[in-house]
């Protein structure tokens, strides 16, 4: 029996915000995930998988597997919040690449360092950051906390949430 997971990386794991801009008129600026790898993903690596680079070339992404087989593990790491030690090996690596109001962004988790670092168009822009700095930063520069990253990872159900909370997450954004 095989289980399907469809990753909309333009739909639900893409955080979209709300600005206005001098015309008083709605933009959308949307983060568009454009790849990750995985090295040492314990999920993976029960199924014999020890690395996995996947390119998202599509608006659209299908991920085919047997229940079990890390497809929801792996949709829980396409976020730029930082991923836990515990899912990885001790020389385990996450790298996420996304776009963002214009720039290309890639964010690495080294876990054989316990750092994690951001680069923005190339160039280094925060390096060696502990967990609760990196959580710092991501909050700050794409407005993602531990909420927002559960709500976007499918580990909180946004229709779950009571009003007061749905409320509370659309007025931040």
């Amino acid at each position: 029996i095989l289980d399907i997971c469809i990753i909309y990386l333009n739909v639900s794991v893409v955080l979209l915000q709300l600005e206005v801009n001098y015309e008083d008129k709605l933009k959308v600026v949307g983060m568009f995930i454009t790849g990750v790898r995985l090295k040492g993903f314990q999920r993976l690596v029960h199924n014999n998988i020890q690395e996995v680079s996947i390119d998202f070339t599509s608006p659209f992404q299908l991920v085919l597997g047997r229940n079990g087989s890390g497809k929801s593990s792996l949709m829980g790491e396409l976020t730029p919040y930082p991923s836990h030690k515990d899912l990885y090996s001790d020389d385990g690596l996450r790298e996420l690449y996304f776009n963002h109001r214009g720039s290309k962004y890639v964010v690495i988790d080294d876990f054989s360092l316990g750092k994690h670092s951001i680069f923005k168009d190339d160039e280094l822009l925060h390096e060696n950051l502990n967990p609760s700095m990196m959580k710092a930063v991501v909050k700050e520069l794409f407005g993602i906390d531990k909420t927002l990253a559960d709500i976007l990872t499918d580990k909180q159900k946004f229709t779950t949430m009571s009003s007061a909370e749905r409320r509370e997450i659309i007025m931040r954004a």
